[in-house]
């Protein structure tokens, strides 16, 4: 191993609904050919083999590989490159969404698809093909990965693209969870923006029947961004306490002079 790598370690793992745990070896190195000698030695040695690994915040055990070993990518952090022009970000997988975020806000630049955490890699996030709350404006992560770089078990590595000749490979890894190799660099297109801030609107509906009816009436369709929850702590008797939201950018001109908190 090259010195600026961990060896591997024997570590306890779950998802990040902490069931199931169970321990695996987990090597955590910034280097891409650590990672490929590595995956050679599993698949060599006949053992469980190898299964990347974010920052866990899958609620299932889909990177743990109890027995085997587990590849920490979170290690692997690069940008390489983010361009205002072609609104194209270059990333190692390991880079998390709030270092991408905050990293592309200055070329005036957005994820273009944001979970309920930011503490996600973009490896897990094509991996798992996340959604976000605009999954119906934006549909899911997959579908603004314009390319990837993909380890696959015989230590081959393959620059994939969504319409190339290994299409079909490219879109199976889309929501594979790292079962056809490891993802290890991606390009990712992303969303313009001229500010940081949304315009926000809620309601506090009654019931669920009345919940399901303001998402259904086609209303949602003026919000890059909507959500829904039980709001258990203000009407801790009843569920009928419950909020609806929509989000949408605004743009320089209309951006409020003065920001606050979404309650």
């Amino acid at each position: 191993m090259s010195s600026n790598a961990s060896f591997a370690t024997p570590t306890r793992l779950t998802g990040w609904g902490r069931t199931a745990p169970s321990v695996a070896d987990v090597l955590r190195t910034p280097d891409p050919e650590v990672i490929a000698k590595a995956v050679a030695r599993a698949a060599d040695s006949g053992t469980r083999g190898v299964i990347a690994r974010g920052l866990g915040r899958s609620y299932g055990d889909n990177a743990q590989n109890g027995g085997g070993l587990v590849i920490d990518m979170s290690g692997l952090n690069n940008i390489h490159s983010i361009s205002a022009d072609t609104k194209l970000a270059d990333v190692d997988a390991g880079v998390n969404l709030d270092q991408l975020m905050k990293a592309a806000l200055p070329f005036g630049l957005w994820v273009p698809v944001l979970p309920g955490t930011r503490q996600v890699t973009v490896g897990g996030a094509i991996a798992c093909d996340i959604h976000g709350k605009n999954h119906h404006s934006a549909g899911s992560f997959g579908n603004h990965v314009r390319s990837m770089d993909l380890l696959l078990a015989n230590g081959e590595l393959r620059r994939l693209t969504p319409d190339g000749d290994e299409a079909e490979l490219f879109w199976a890894t889309v929501g594979g969870n790292g079962l056809t190799g490891i993802i290890l660099r991606a390009t990712i297109e992303m969303t313009p923006t001229e500010t940081a801030y949304f315009i926000a609107d809620g309601d506090v509906t009654a019931t669920l029947d009345e919940t399901i009816a303001l998402h259904s009436d086609g209303s949602e369709a003026g919000y890059t961004y909507s959500s829904a929850w039980f709001d258990a702590i203000s009407a801790p008797r009843s569920w009928a306490g419950r909020r609806c939201l929509g989000a949408v950018w605004p743009n320089s001109t209309s951006c409020p002079t003065s920001c606050g908190a979404v309650r």
